[in-house]
C-alpha cells in the first residue's frame, strides 16, 4: 500500500544564501535558478531534492475538498526564499495568510517541462530507490518509474522515462507539469522550515493540498489558481 501524508481538495496528485533578483528563469527546465548554473532545484548540499511526485492521487488521497484557502491578516512573518519568483501573487498571498506558521518558505522547485520532470524523477530514484519513489505516485508515475533500468546510463533512462511521460500525459504523472496559470505547484525545503509540523498544520488548516516527502527532503504543495 502506498503511504503518504496529504490534505486538501479532491483530485490528482519536492548552496549558498539566496540572493533575490540574482535568480533567473531557465526556459529549458521552466524553473528559476542561479545564473550560470544548471542546478534544477536542490537544497544546500543535496539535502533537499526536487520532488518528482504526485500525479494522480494515492491510496490515502486528498479529500477535504474546496481548494486552497487561508483567511486572516497577511503575516509579514512568512518569508519567501529560493525559487519563488514564478509563483503567482495569489499563491504568495495564500501562503502569507497561513495561520500557525512563522518563518521561511524556501521554494526548491516549481513548474517543470516533461524533460525536467524525467530528470527530477531519475535523480530521486538514484538518491533513494525505485520502491521509495513509487510510494509517492499513482499508476501513471509508476509506469514512468518502471522504465528506469540500473544498467542504463542517465541519458538512456531519461529518454525512456520522458517517452513514457509524454505517452501517459505529463500532468497525469506530476502536477509539476500542469499549466501554472491553472495550478501553482511547488516544493518547499523541509530542512529550511521553522518546524515542519507547524507548516504542515498550517496547510491543513488552510485546506491546501500537500504531500509530505521526507525521503525527497521537501513538502510538495498544490494551489489552484483563480
Amino acid at each position: 500500500m502506498k503511504s503518504v501524508t496529504v490534505q486538501g481538495y479532491s483530485g490528482s496528485g519536492s548552496g549558498s544564501n539566496w540572493h533575490g533578483s540574482d535568480f533567473e528563469f531557465c526556459s529549458g527546465s521552466y524553473e528559476w535558478h542561479e545564473p550560470d548554473t544548471d542546478k534544477k532545484g536542490c537544497d544546500e548540499e543535496g539535502k533537499g531534492t526536487p520532488s518528482g511526485n504526485e500525479g494522480g492521487g494515492t491510496d490515502t488521497g486528498g479529500n477535504a475538498g474546496g481548494g486552497a484557502g487561508g483567511g486572516g491578516n497577511i503575516s509579514s512573518q512568512v518569508i519567501f526564499a529560493g525559487r519563488f519568483s514564478s509563483l503567482s501573487a495569489y499563491t504568495k498571498s495564500i501562503i502569507k495568510n497561513l495561520k500557525g506558521y512563522t518563518g521561511t518558505v524556501y521554494v526548491t522547485s516549481t513548474a517543470r517541462t516533461p524533460e525536467s520532470q524525467a530528470r527530477a524523477m531519475l535523480d530521486n530514484i538514484k538518491k533513494t530507490s525505485v520502491e521509495a519513489q513509487k510510494k509517492l505516485y499513482a499508476s501513471p508515475g509508476d509506469m514512468v518509474i518502471d522504465k528506469y533500468r540500473s544498467d542504463r546510463n542517465d541519458e538512456e533512462n531519461i529518454r525512456e522515462m520522458l517517452a513514457e511521460i509524454n505517452r501517459v500525459g505529463p500532468s497525469k504523472v506530476s502536477k509539476h507539469c500542469a499549466d501554472p496559470k491553472v495550478m501553482n505547484v511547488f516544493d518547499v525545503s523541509r530542512s529550511k522550515l521553522n518546524g515542519v509540523e507547524s507548516f504542515i498544520g498550517a496547510l491543513k488548516n488552510a485546506n491546501i493540498y500537500f504531500i509530505d516527502e521526507p525521503q525527497n527532503g521537501c513538502v510538495h504543495v498544490e494551489i489552484p489558481q483563480k
